[in-house]
């Protein structure tokens, strides 16, 4: 009996597994749990092994092609991709030490793409389009994985980061690092030399020197210039687009702070940056072969026709104009950090400009020296300054020492000069009130010291003149003028004023007839009674 309940019960165990083995097919056939297992099986994908790929992404400084961290500048926060064919596998970020790792299929060789694009639209020259941009360019063709040590060097790529209509440019080299940003600030543009889809020339090896493992500075070049027909604006004009550029320099980096490197014409649209409010934002100003206090020799400006037929910068750095004498009179263009370099090719000119324009000082109401801001002179032509060639040169390594430590870096290298020591002519710049009762036509200049008498066409004016009426001469003496000069504005009545040899200087309070010159006014403290000489 109980043999046959066993019988039973295993019977039933039996159906009951063989009925819970059976399943229904998605298409509708009867299969077993076992079958159905090895279906499944058979339809998971195998799983795939996957391994790492890694190294640095850097800027090959020395052209060796092998990565070294002493010499070489690693690139933080690129875009790494791995990619098969044209497929995305994986795609990581640079750490602060320019290195990346990436985690992709094992057994397979993989094309890597970096890229380093900065925040809002900028210009490519080489595809001559608008658009975000990457700031490198570089890639690794078939690379293994797993691997390490797959070490990736890159180009920085010329972009253009001001407006799209031109009016004025900004062009960055390279991606933009935690550093200081330094501005560069190109000359007076003939026409035909301005072309918006190229950079300006002035400057491109100073801007690759100063983007090295050593001197280690966010480079901007700035092109005020907005036209094939070259600089036609007005100084103040250029002045407020170096205003907008340094706005955009502060959206892209962060930081609102800035040093200046300014070639002739652009160290003057720098000044005028700074007296029109933007002197708080320059940390240091370096000028090369700039005319602060005018030039003569550039025969283009040495005209008296009206500004409609010559342009108007040109007029502007006239020594007797009216831009030049506000400039150096009324408003506060002094940055606490200056320097000026001249140069001296020819004489007392580096073939363009005067040498004794290239340098501010300030006198004290009695004529002695209040300050004399930081002036050197180095043997270069006016066009050839701010050609740097390497890192040994001259002035790359004036401009080096000024921007690493301000006026106190740049005296170490080299002490403070005088224009005197070069034995140059120098200017001496007035304004007489009109009084048509007793004023010469033409006043005349006489120095006491050597007798030597400035008259007729030796005495330069445009014409100009300033806020209150009085007109704007320019004189310019020899070398070995010193003291006191003269100044005859009608037969036996003159007007003094004390010269420094060597030193251009303005008389910056207009002259009245009938008594000697004592007090003369500044440009930065006016209420302190202090004079401006610039050479």
């Amino acid at each position: 009996m109980i043999s046959g309940l066993n019988t039973m019960a295993q019977t039933q165990n039996i159906k009951m597994t063989k009925k819970e083995r059976h399943a229904v097919h998605p298409i509708g056939q009867r299969i077993t749990n076992q079958e159905r297992a090895n279906e499944q099986c058979l339809s998971t994908p195998p799983i795939t092994a996957i391994a790492l790929i890694s190294g640095t992404v850097y800027k090959d400084e020395n052209g060796d092609g092998i990565y070294d961290a002493k010499v070489d500048i690693p690139i933080p926060g690129a875009i790494v991709t791995a990619r098969l064919g044209d497929k995305a596998i994986a795609v990581t970020h640079t750490d602060e030490k320019g290195e990346y790792t990436l985690s992709v299929p094992a057994g397979k060789y993989y094309a890597l793409k970096v890229s380093l694009p900065l925040k809002g639209d900028c210009y490519d020259p080489d595809l001559k389009k608008w658009g975000i941009w990457s700031t490198v360019k570089g890639k690794g063709e078939s690379v293994p994985c797993p691997s390490n040590n797959q070490n990736i060097e890159v180009d920085y790529l010329m972009l253009n980061y001001g407006p799209s209509d031109y009016s004025w440019r900004l062009w960055h080299k390279g991606p933009v690092f935690d550093r200081e940003n330094v501005v560069l600030v190109h000359g007076f543009r003939f026409p035909g030399s301005a072309r918006p889809t190229r950079c300006e020339e002035q400057f491109t090896k100073l801007d690759e020197l100063l983007q090295t493992k050593e001197e280690q500075y966010n480079v901007w070049q700035f092109e005020y210039s907005d036209n094939a027909r070259g600089t036609l604006g007005t100084a103040a004009t250029y002045a407020s687009r170096l205003a907008k550029a340094v706005d955009r320099i502060s959206e892209l980096t962060g930081n609102s702070i800035c040093s200046i490197v300014a070639y002739s014409m652009g160290g003057i649209v720098a000044r005028q940056y700074a007296a029109a409010g933007g002197k708080s934002r320059v940390a240091k100003l370096l000028t090369l072969a700039t005319p602060h206090m005018g030039t003569l020799r550039f025969e283009p400006f040495n005209l008296k026709w009206p500004d409609k037929l010559i342009p108007r910068a040109g007029a502007e750095l006239r020594t007797d104009s009216r831009f030049l004498w506000d400039l150096n009179t009324k408003v506060d263009s002094h940055v606490s950090e200056f320097a000026a370099v001249g140069g001296h090719s020819r004489g007392h000119t580096d073939g363009l400009i005067e040498m004794s324009s290239t340098s501010l000082a300030k006198f004290n109401s009695d004529g002695t020296v209040f300050e004399n801001m930081y002036f050197v002179a180095v043997n270069r032509s006016h066009l050839n300054i701010n050609q740097i060639k390497d890192k040994g040169d001259e002035v790359f390594q004036l401009i080096s020492s000024f921007l690493r430590a301000g006026v106190a870096g740049i005296s170490g290298l080299r002490p403070a000069e005088k224009p005197e020591d070069y034995n140059v002519h120098f200017f001496l710049t007035f304004a007489l009130k009109d009084n048509p009762r007793w004023r010469m036509i033409y006043p005349c200049v006489v120095m006491a010291n050597t007798g030597h008498r400035y008259w007729g066409f030796r005495v330069f004016s445009q014409g100009a003149k300033t806020e209150n009426g009085s007109q704007i001469f320019t004189v310019q003496l020899r070398p070995d003028e010193e003291g006191e000069a003269r100044i005859y504005y009608a037969r036996g009545k003159y007007v003094t004023a004390q010269v420094h040899r060597g030193q251009s200087t303005i008389v910056t309070e207009p002259l009245n007839g009938g008594s000697a010159v004592r007090e003369r006014n500044s440009v930065n403290r006016p209420q302190l009674g202090l004079s401006l000489g610039g050479s």
